[in-house]
């Protein structure tokens, strides 16, 4: 929901030929995905005031996206509180002191840095 993280991942991402579709609120967030699912999904954990884990476990619990790759993305360490929430989630957590960048993260997940799993990447934050 930040707009200046916007920018720095389109800067970012847009170079390397990720397609993205924002979102900067968990409603759109739930559109977006609905009408086109990704291939990823990059969520700011701070997202609407703390909302972007309630959006990653809703995005993870429906059908159409419950095997949709999700990273969120924390400026902090989290909480034990979030850590307990995430266990057993099938969720990446991207936070200061992890040891990797966000571009490492998309390659690892999909598994590739050109071509078709590349597109449809969507950054929700």
């Amino acid at each position: 929901d930040d707009a200046s993280i916007h920018q720095l991942l389109e800067a970012g991402l847009g170079s390397k030929g990720y397609e993205q579709v924002h979102a900067y609120s968990i409603e759109e967030g739930h559109a977006k995905a609905r009408g086109r699912p990704p291939a990823i999904v990059v969520i700011d954990l701070l997202m609407d005031h703390a909302g972007g884990l309630r959006l990653a476990l809703e995005l993870r619990a429906r059908a159409e996206t419950s095997a949709v790759p999700i990273v969120l993305v924390a400026g902090h360490d989290p909480s034990e509180e979030e850590r307990a929430l995430l266990r057993g989630k099938a969720l990446t957590l991207l936070s200061p002191g992890g040891g990797e960048t966000l571009p490492a993260v998309l390659r690892r997940l999909l598994g590739s840095d050109s071509g078709e799993a590349m597109r449809g990447v969507t950054s929700v934050l």
